[in-house]
């Protein structure tokens, strides 16, 4: 099953991969310090269809289960 957390992971992870500044993820992100990011989210180098996938993923399900 997939969670907001999952998605919130996914978006923020991918932002990272596609070269968005740690300080304008961790702004985004509200987090108080940059390693917090860097920590939770700058890990991946998930290939773009993979992450792609992901998103989609996360939002079909998503749109089917509303919270």
């Amino acid at each position: 099953m997939r969670s907001s957390h999952d998605a919130r992971k996914t978006v923020l992870s991918m932002l990272l991969d596609h070269g968005m500044s740690i300080n304008a993820v961790r702004e985004f992100a509200e987090h108080e310090d940059e390693r917090t990011t860097l920590h939770n989210y700058g890990y991946t180098s998930t290939p773009s269809q993979q992450i792609a996938k992901n998103v989609n993923d996360t939002l079909r399900f998503s749109n089917c289960n509303p919270m």
